[in-house]
């Protein structure tokens, strides 16, 4: 188990990010999972989840939430518990484009405007994830693709590019490509049966 509210973690010296700006930085890099939140219904109104957005529509809904009330952590420690089987966590989806949906909504989206360089470093961090998550299913040419990806999102981490490229020839259930994989990417790694 992990602290479901990781953004809070890393706050507790500075207290909370309870209002905006920090506090929808905070969602859209660190996450803040709906399963975790009460909401006051009255603040949801007549808002709903994104249709087009396969992956991260909580995190957009929060983020748009965020922009309209602060939001305060119970005290005592709270954890996410995911139930892992046969659901979204191992879809072949999730070495798809579809996995970017809900960032690339936030980025083009007018209310979370002022948040475009943090919608920016989340693509950027999961086409890092998709590069490593594609190569450790054995689609190499998928990988190259997400990695070049995140090479124009930010043009700067040419390092970041040689340390995949490195990892590239390896076989698909390596070790030491599951080893070199986490110091490019330090999201969680999936490996699909039947693919």
């Amino acid at each position: 188990m992990k602290p479901a509210v990781p953004c809070f973690e890393a706050a507790e010296a500075g207290g909370p990010p309870s209002c905006s700006p920090a506090l929808t930085r905070c969602i859209i890099l660190d996450g803040l999972h709906l399963g975790t939140c009460l909401i006051a219904r009255a603040l949801i109104g007549e808002r709903r989840f994104d249709p087009a957005v396969q992956f991260g529509e909580d995190l957009l809904f929060l983020a748009k939430l965020s922009l309209l009330a602060g939001a305060d952590r119970a005290p005592g420690l709270s954890c996410l518990c995911r139930r892992e089987h046969e659901s979204m966590m191992y879809s072949p989806a999730l070495l798809t484009d579809r996995f970017a949906t809900g960032p690339r909504a936030g980025y083009r989206d007018r209310e979370l405007r002022p948040f475009r360089r943090e919608y920016r470093w989340a693509l950027y961090d999961i086409c890092k994830d998709l590069a490593v998550n594609n190569l450790l299913n054995g689609r190499r040419g998928s990988a190259l693709r997400f990695a070049l990806r995140a090479l124009l999102l930010d043009p700067r981490e040419l390092g970041d590019l040689g340390r995949f490229l490195a990892l590239l020839p390896r076989g698909r259930h390596d070790d030491a490509l599951a080893q070199g994989a986490r110091r490019y990417s330090k999201r969680e790694q999936v490996v699909l049966t039947g693919l």
